[in-house]
């Protein structure tokens, strides 16, 4: 109340992103908020249910749309220099050790990350891939 500040960037845990989120975006603030929106899908019902004051933005950083090959594979794409795509395919190579858990616990925590490497790595690549090819159409999966 005191600051006021026209911005908050929310970089929490990821189970307290909506909390903080929503607390922000009630006094009228904007938000940038860590990835991912939250960490159960209830949470993330909230901030879509939620009554916000008009024209309070929140959005979700995805910072790796930034990097500069990302940057010229965007522009590459929009510029039509390269064809018509067709499909793509994306990996996830980055390693985490054990320290990496170790040095913030709530990482390796199903209540507290909501999920291991696709919610707090491969999401990014999920990402990019969305933002290069378009959004999702469908999904399909194999029952275990």
């Amino acid at each position: 109340d005191a600051v006021q500040p026209d911005v908050v960037h929310i970089t929490t845990p990821h189970d307290q992103h909506i909390s903080a989120t929503l607390e922000a975006a009630r006094l009228g603030v904007h938000v940038i908020q860590e990835k991912p929106l939250a960490a159960h899908l209830d949470d993330a019902q909230r901030l879509v249910d939620a009554d916000l004051p008009a024209g309070v933005k929140v959005g979700i950083c995805f910072q790796n749309r930034y990097n500069v090959s990302s940057v010229e594979l965007r522009r590459l794409l929009d510029s039509g220099e390269l064809g018509e795509i067709h499909g793509a395919y994306a990996s996830v190579v980055w390693t985490r050790t054990a320290d990496y858990y170790r040095a913030k616990p709530w990482r390796a925590s199903q209540e507290h990350a909501g999920g291991g490497l696709l919610i707090n790595q491969a999401i990014h690549t999920l990402d990019l891939a969305q933002w290069f090819m378009g959004g999702v159409e469908s999904v399909k999966g194999l029952a275990s």
